[in-house]
């Protein structure tokens, strides 16, 4: 999952522990998400646009969050796969 490289790289950004924290919890949801319906592995080079709609949807939908809420957590999930292309693990 590269969790903790992602969050590595988040303290050598100087970022706040906050913000840190939240944006590994936002892509930990995410990451269990998308094992519920299946039980399967989560593996980010399997991820697609589709996937990341879903999520949004769900966040909107079934949790009604606010819109800043999903915003947060969608700015997670970018910066999350960013870094992941970043090192070439996508």
């Amino acid at each position: 999952m590269y969790l903790k490289e992602f969050r590595e790289e988040l303290l050598k950004q100087d970022l706040s522990m906050n913000t840190i924290d939240g944006y590994t919890r936002n892509i930990k949801g995410f990451i269990d998400l998308y094992k519920e319906p299946t039980g399967e592995n989560f593996n980010p080079m399997e991820i697609i646009e589709l996937d990341i709609r879903t999520f949004k949807d769900y966040l909107q939908n079934t949790k009604r969050q606010h819109s800043r809420t999903i915003n947060r957590k969608l700015t997670a999930l970018r910066k999350y796969f960013e870094f992941l292309a970043a090192k070439d693990i996508i």
